[in-house]
């Protein structure tokens, strides 16, 4: 399965061997926030994004990619039936059909 942003946070944290609290304090949000954004209950905001990048030295898009697949993916599987409904091959028929 695909790894969350915050998991992959979370093994930079364990390999870098930097505390939570102490990370968390550092960029300025509360532990309890660290812990949540950790479990992917709560999202990596562009701000987050480029902190880290800044940080650990890499692209911060990186951080929004990984979120946003795992958001699609996400919304796919529990939706499914919502989706497969849209086809171009239908619009464009309804919309020779309407004129």
């Amino acid at each position: 399965s695909e790894k969350s942003a915050g998991e992959f946070l979370k093994l930079i944290l364990k390999t870098l061997k930097i505390q939570q609290k102490q990370f968390a304090e550092y960029i300025g949000i509360k532990p309890s926030n660290l812990s949540k954004l950790l479990k992917g209950e709560r999202s990596i905001n562009y701000d987050l994004a480029l902190i880290f990048g800044k940080l650990f030295n890499h692209d911060p898009m990186l951080w929004i990619e990984i979120q946003a697949k795992n958001e699609l993916s996400r919304l796919l599987h529990a939706e499914q039936n919502k989706y497969s409904v849209y086809s171009l091959n239908d619009l464009l028929g309804n919309h020779k059909n309407a004129v």
